[in-house]
């Protein structure tokens, strides 16, 4: 791993959101130094290239004696090849307006190859004693049956970690800051294979 600075776009519009927490905690779990890598928001899929924020980020890493590296961290939602297309092309457009020749690599979650997002990710890295849980979903689901809208699997996700906590103050001001304790193996497994297609891309940089 080399020391230029890896500047990561993240599809979230607040740093208080569980994707940018997550990303942050995991670069510092894999080994990142704070100081080796830039989170920037880009404020929804469509405002990569409309974001003057990030383009001027961009250009001011691209342009810098050791030219940085950038990863893309985006949903690949129903359509990943789609996605991955849509994101190719805002690069060429930052690309062409700044006058820049920029090394990025594109990771669409959950695991850059199947349809999905960050919170199915999340779903694959739960602690194993507690996937139980989860399978609590599946006969809520059957049981509610087509008559009544489903949750999501947002809605999923945060049942999952909210109902860990033991006192209502304490997950309020967990999830006010998007923390939800990634680093506690008691709920997460920052090791899962999962994973590691994702901490390869952080790494590569």
């Amino acid at each position: 791993m080399n020391s230029r600075l890896v500047l990561i776009i993240v599809e979230t519009g607040t740093k208080t959101s569980t994707e940018y927490v997550f990303v942050d905690t995991l670069c510092k779990w894999i080994g990142l130094k704070k100081a080796s890598y830039k989170l920037v928001m880009a404020d929804g899929v469509n405002n990569l290239a409309k974001s003057t924020a990030v383009m001027q980020e961009m250009e001011r890493a691209t342009q810098a004696p050791e030219k940085a590296k950038v990863i893309i961290l985006f949903d690949a939602d129903d359509d990943i090849a789609g996605r991955r297309r849509s994101i190719k092309g805002s690069m060429k457009e930052i690309e062409q307006k700044k006058g820049l020749n920029i090394d990025y690599d594109i990771f669409l979650f959950p695991n850059n190859q199947d349809p999905g997002c960050f919170e199915h990710l999340l779903e694959k890295i739960t602690a194993e004693k507690h996937q139980k849980l989860l399978r609590c979903f599946g006969r809520y689901e059957d049981c509610i049956g087509d008559k009544y809208r489903r949750p999501d699997i947002k809605a999923k996700m945060y049942a999952y970690i909210s109902v860990q906590i033991p006192s209502r103050t304490e997950w309020d001001k967990m999830n006010k800051k998007g923390d939800w304790g990634f680093t506690n193996e008691a709920y997460w497994n920052l090791n899962a294979s999962y994973l590691q297609g994702l901490k390869e891309v952080l790494k590569s940089a």
